[in-house]
């Protein structure tokens, strides 16, 4: 049996799969991501997956490693240029790893593996032209165009997160511009839009919060919460919709933690982006059907590629 390793960078854990020629997951890790005790430690933790992995599965040795990073990379040199959640800036991931194993290692935008993770076998399976939004930390995207993963000019693919929407200069972001969506619309936006939002009522005892207890507080009926969640959807369905007008895609598919919420963010996002389209007809809306594991399915199907285009 053909299998390979995908491996899904995050800020906070790392999850890492098995996955069959399929693009089936059958055997699934985690561990923490361990960032802030600097790279060689994160690499020290993608080799203990790799290495489980390795161990767990007797088909012989996989076909390579696929890794999704939440970031902008550079795939012929296998270098990581940006990633804000991990203070990255310039590391040789591809290098670091090659070290290790005498397997292929292939580096990918988070989001843009899991959007080829979705149209290798999950949602978007057979679909031409889609957006993958994954929404957590921050917001990421990936693209199909033509049933390919368009990765642009520069290689980089598409950075909804960081398009802009305000006029004046607004909140500053990881990337260390100002203005962008994911100030508006990412996990963090919904959160920090409800603490600001309390504390001009003059709440001075916040409890720790994450997007998802704040989505939940909405969920029941907390109108403070209502409204951050509100205003979170609405600038993110006028970011799609601008992308759907320019680019006239069939399906948009959404995933991340904050996803999660299911139709209790689905329905406003789609009527924002009806709304927005309007004469035109808008795009499918929905979920992803993979997960949070998108993104290492994606980035197996990188290493199943690079494999096969070395022979």
């Amino acid at each position: 049996m053909r299998w390979a390793i995908g491996i899904d960078l995050g800020g906070t854990n790392i999850k890492a799969a098995a996955v069959d020629g399929f693009g089936q997951p059958f055997c699934q890790l985690r561990v923490p991501t361990l960032a802030e005790q600097g790279v060689d430690r994160v690499v020290d933790q993608l080799g203990t997956l790799v290495n489980e992995l390795c161990n767990r599965v007797q088909a012989g040795p996989p076909a390579g490693i696929g890794i999704g990073v939440p970031g902008t990379v550079d795939r012929v040199l296998g270098l990581v240029i940006l990633a804000p959640n991990l203070n990255w800036q310039a590391v040789p991931l591809q290098e670091l790893l090659a070290k290790r194993y005498d397997l292929g290692v292939v580096l990918e935008n988070d989001a843009q593996a899991a959007a080829l993770g979705e149209h290798w076998a999950g949602a978007g399976k057979g679909v031409q032209h889609m957006l993958m939004v994954t929404i957590g930390t921050g917001i990421g995207s990936g693209l199909i165009l033509h049933g390919r993963l368009h990765r642009g000019h520069t290689g980089r693919g598409p950075e909804l997160g960081h398009s802009k929407l305000l006029a004046d200069p607004g909140c500053c972001c990881g990337c260390g511009n100002t203005g962008c969506l994911e100030t508006l619309s990412s996990g963090s936006a919904i959160v920090k839009a409800l603490t600001e939002v309390r504390q001009d009522t003059g709440e001075k005892t916040l409890n720790k919060l994450n997007a998802r207890a704040v989505i939940q507080k909405a969920a029941a009926g907390d109108p403070l919460a209502e409204k951050a969640v509100e205003l979170a959807m609405t600038s993110l369905g006028t970011a799609i919709a601008n992308l759907c007008l320019i680019l006239d895609l069939e399906l948009i598919l959404v995933g991340g933690g904050v996803a999660e919420a299911g139709e209790y963010l689905m329905a406003p996002l789609r009527e924002r982006i009806t709304g927005a389209m309007s004469p035109y007809p808008p795009p499918k809306v929905g979920k992803g059907a993979l997960g949070n594991w998108a993104g290492a399915v994606g980035a197996a199907r990188l290493a199943f590629l690079e494999d096969l285009g070395k022979k």
